[in-house]
């Protein structure tokens, strides 16, 4: 239930123990309150003929600064707070999606809610997924682990990486851009059931250009399951069709391998 768009009587919404006061400027308290009620004994009902109205920031953007960090931070710690008090050992699914968070992000004291959900009994997440949940992991499968992740980087180089060039739908195009240090639309994650993987998209290399494709969308026939990654000849590769990610200035291809060619090395660095 998104955070602005439900009513809750006073009282239980403090009796609940109100939002965690660790969840700060933004992001998170969606996921909390809803997995909070849901699994100490409440219920969230829709009424399909309330009208609610909502206040929205300028433009999109909030109206605020955020000190010492970025939207991104801030939202990134609350996801790991939520994770951590509610989601038991289905977090690992978050970090595995998210891995450059794991052990390198201070997620604060959650002791207080860790309590809360001791005194007030409340169920486990898997209680949730197969009651209230039940079609969450039928619709968005749990992430493969990782196999190697980061940044990928033409060998030799520091600041240009692989990008999805804010790619948002299925067959686009990936490129060369500088790099940012943030992971997002950089962080590649190349897994065990040997797909590559950034954010919610999967890479295809069965045309001349590698393609991204949504890992749960319509087209995931589509997707490679076959890539591979060389530490000794640093090439990025597909087995079956022997193909090499390769680029040409910061244009990025798929080309049949050769160890000697340096356009095909790449680094995964992790960030």
């Amino acid at each position: 239930m998104a955070g602005g768009l439900f009513a809750m009587d006073k009282d239980y919404f403090f009796e609940m123990g109100g939002y965690d006061p660790g969840l700060q400027m933004w992001g998170g308290e969606n996921y909390e309150i809803s997995f909070k009620v849901w699994m100490c004994g409440g219920q969230l009902l829709w009424a399909p003929c309330s009208r609610v109205g909502h206040v929205y920031r300028i433009h999109g953007r909030p109206p605020y600064t955020f000190p010492n960090g970025t939207l991104g931070t801030y939202q990134q710690r609350n996801y790991m707070r939520v994770a951590e008090v509610w989601m038991d050992d289905y977090k690992e699914n978050y970090y595995a999606k998210n891995p450059r968070l794991f052990n390198k992000l201070d997620y604060g004291d959650v002791s207080a809610q860790m309590h809360f959900k001791k005194d007030n009994k409340c169920k486990s997440f898997q209680w949730f997924l197969d009651n209230v949940a039940y079609d969450v992991v039928k619709w968005y499968p749990p992430p493969p682990v990782n196999t190697v992740w980061g940044e990928i980087r033409p060998f030799g180089t520091r600041h240009i990486c692989l990008d999805t060039l804010g790619s948002r739908d299925d067959g686009s195009i990936m490129g060369l851009a500088d790099c940012h240090g943030y992971g997002g639309n950089q962080m590649f994650r190349l897994t065990a059931v040997h797909d590559l993987r950034v954010n919610d998209f999967c890479v295809s290399g069965k045309t001349t250009k590698p393609l991204l494709y949504k890992c749960n969308g319509k087209n995931k026939a589509k997707i490679t399951k076959d890539w591979h990654y060389n530490e000794v000849t640093k090439q990025l590769y597909i087995i079956s069709t022997r193909q090499c990610l390769d680029y040409n200035e910061r244009t990025v291809l798929m080309t049949k391998c050769d160890s000697s060619k340096n356009t095909q090395q790449w680094n995964f660095v992790e960030i």
